[in-house]
């Protein structure tokens, strides 16, 4: 967030600056370090890299709690959200990497730089390879096995059931006497 609310790193933390509560210091202290030892875009700020980091934040973030569930849970509704999300990702990063490798912040460490944004090439591709497929969770052999075998006992059951002769349903005295009143006036 430090990125986005505060235009001048250097003012982060100085008495009469907007310092932030979140991240905390320490954090930001980091972030700067980075910024200083590797990649000068984090310092310089452009306002499209503003745009991605708040994309970062309401998009990203939000999508990575989901993703984590929904892994965990083994629920493909997932697939749609992660190919969107992978796709967002892969577009963006050829920008950051270009201004990283080309732009006027262009980095004095690209094999570090290369090696730390790697990451954000290889996820995106890793999880669209992994939703790939309609059903991104396909049941077990275990479970499979499972679900057949309720199936059959189903089957069997209900073929046991539809060789019983129907019952016939008891009729008290007074019903039947209704019942052949009532055909006697038709």
């Amino acid at each position: 967030m430090e990125q986005v609310l505060i235009d001048d790193p250097s003012t982060y933390g100085t008495p009469g600056a907007h310092t932030p509560i979140w991240p905390p210091t320490s954090c930001v202290h980091a972030i700067h370090w980075w910024g200083r030892t590797a990649d000068n875009l984090v310092l310089a700020r452009p306002t499209w890299y503003k745009i991605a980091i708040w994309l970062e934040v309401y998009v990203q973030a939000p999508f990575y709690v989901l993703a984590i569930l929904a892994f965990l849970r083994q629920q493909s509704f997932i697939r749609l959200p992660a190919i969107i999300y992978s796709t967002v990702l892969l577009t963006i990063m050829p920008i950051v990497l270009g201004e990283q490798y080309y732009g006027p912040h262009r980095t004095e460490q690209p094999l570090l730089v290369t090696a730390v944004y790697g990451a954000y090439v290889v996820m995106p591709i890793l999880v669209l390879l992994r939703v790939r497929h309609p059903d991104v969770f396909p049941p077990t052999p275990a479970a499979t096995a499972t679900a057949l075998k309720s199936q059959q006992e189903a089957k069997v059951t209900k073929a046991a059931s539809s060789k019983t002769p129907p019952r016939r349903r008891a009729t008290s005295p007074s019903a039947a006497r209704s019942k052949s009143a009532c055909s006697e006036r038709a």
